[in-house]
């Protein structure tokens, strides 16, 4: 069994037959850069693979959104999976070798995706990952963690990002372990899916541990878990824990990105202390003067460092602390946003004088908008209403975000709070947000 839609076994024959339909239909369509997005994953997978076959490069953005279509518009030449403009569908009528003898393998420097993502400074850009470095990756983790047959590794992370195209789908694949082929939105479906596996993995995040219900009937499902992974943000120690014992298994996060793969991992431990985050194998870090993590890595397409923004705290053994973002780029809900490209889009709007995007907690990470209006902009407030006012920056909003990172709380101000020395403090921000504050 390759996967598992719901309670339909997938096999390596009905995948190789898929992938050679995908093949024929593709082939007959020229160019060599495909925008690609399904989201299931045997079917995104099978893409995949007849691209790579017929030597094309798959462009994989995190969504298929009408602005992130047009977007890609100028970079691609042709759509295949769930996009509107995809007008490419897998011959399933035609009589198709089922033979994987006569597959080609391709060559180590072939660019087999670029992955787009939001880079230190908020710009959409791609991130190009060669056969080599996806290889390379894969076998990092199997040589740290083995993979166990017979596991079914369920997921709750989207492959169309790049942590859930490694760990969610091809290192389950190349290591000879099912994927469910469709994600798993809520707790409910990670203890449903579980129930019918007789061992399985779970890949997720941290807004999803963090959500794991205690009154859910886990111990139905004791025993069968042979490992979680979390990644996209840090989780929470409480939660890391809750959901290990929840699970009865052990919580791995991978701290990484895009453009550097897998930096490091770490297990939280019964303790008061974080646990600190270990370098993957092969992995060289170093710091520079700012404290800012400069990873030297294999899974890099170039020799020599490479810096995040991440500020960090080495001990004496060259294990780490994160120190927090030394940018505007956060991450909510695992999906990583920048602050200034939501102000950069609102603060076009007619009325608008001053804004400032800022995160804050309550039961979860959430964005929040602080904005200051000029004459006009009090009379549309007045005229539409708060909420409808809201409503339409919203909206706009979602032709360039997903909605999971647009702001949830919105306060209009007649100053924005900026203190003596003329700054804008995140604290004074924040505090138009604390429990009791009007809006």
């Amino acid at each position: 069994m390759v996967a598992r839609r719901f309670t339909t076994e997938l096999s390596t024959q009905q995948f190789i037959q898929r992938v050679q339909e995908w093949k024929l239909a593709l082939a007959a369509c020229p160019g060599s850069r495909w925008a690609v997005y399904h989201s299931d994953s045997f079917e995104f997978l099978a893409i995949l693979m007849a691209l790579w076959q017929l030597q094309r490069t798959a462009c994989i953005s995190g969504d298929n959104l009408p602005a992130t279509q047009d977007r890609q518009r100028e970079n691609v030449d042709a759509f295949v999976g769930e996009f509107a403009a995809a007008g490419i569908h897998p011959l399933e009528h035609k009589t198709v070798s089922s033979s994987a003898a006569d597959w080609i393998v391709p060559a180590a420097d072939f660019v087999a995706v670029e992955i787009s993502t939001s880079g230190s400074t908020g710009e959409v850009k791609a991130i190009s990952k060669t056969i080599a470095q996806l290889e390379c990756e894969i076998e990092m983790l199997e040589s740290l963690w083995p993979g166990q047959p017979g596991a079914v590794v369920l997921t709750t992370v989207s492959h169309q990002h790049f942590y859930g195209l490694i760990f969610s789908l091809l290192w389950p694949f190349c290591s000879r372990r099912a994927f469910e082929a469709v994600a798993c939105e809520f707790p409910e479906d990670i203890l449903y899916r579980a129930g019918r596996c007789e061992q399985f993995a779970l890949v997720s995040s941290p807004s999803h541990l963090g959500r794991l219900n205690n009154e859910k009937d886990w111990a139905s499902i004791a025993g069968r878990c042979q490992y979680v992974v979390s990644s996209a943000a840090p989780l929470q120690r409480k939660h890391s824990l809750t959901a290990g014992r929840l699970l009865q298994a052990k919580l791995r996060e991978i701290y990484g990105s895009t453009e550097t793969g897998a930096i490091a991992w770490r297990i939280q431990q019964e303790s008061n202390d974080d646990a600190l985050w270990q370098p993957m194998p092969g992995v060289l870090l170093d710091r520079n003067d700012a404290n800012e993590l400069m990873v030297s890595s294999p899974l890099l397409a170039e020799a020599g460092h490479y810096l995040l923004a991440d500020r960090v705290e080495f001990d004496e053994h060259g294990s780490f602390k994160l120190l927090g973002r030394a940018d505007r780029i956060v991450k909510v809900e695992g999906k990583r946003v920048s602050l200034s490209a939501i102000e950069q889009i609102l603060a076009e709007q007619e009325g608008v004088v001053a804004l400032k995007c800022l995160t804050i907690e309550r039961s979860r990470m959430e964005t929040a908008m602080v904005m200051q209006l000029d004459s006009r902009g009090k009379q549309l407030l007045l005229e539409a209403g708060r909420k409808k006012l809201i409503q339409g920056y919203k909206q706009l909003l979602a032709k360039h975000f997903e909605a999971i990172v647009i702001p949830r709380r919105w306060r209009f101000v007649e100053e924005m709070p900026y203190n003596r020395q003329g700054k804008l403090p995140l604290q004074n921000l924040q505090a138009l947000f604390e429990p009791g504050s009007d809006g």
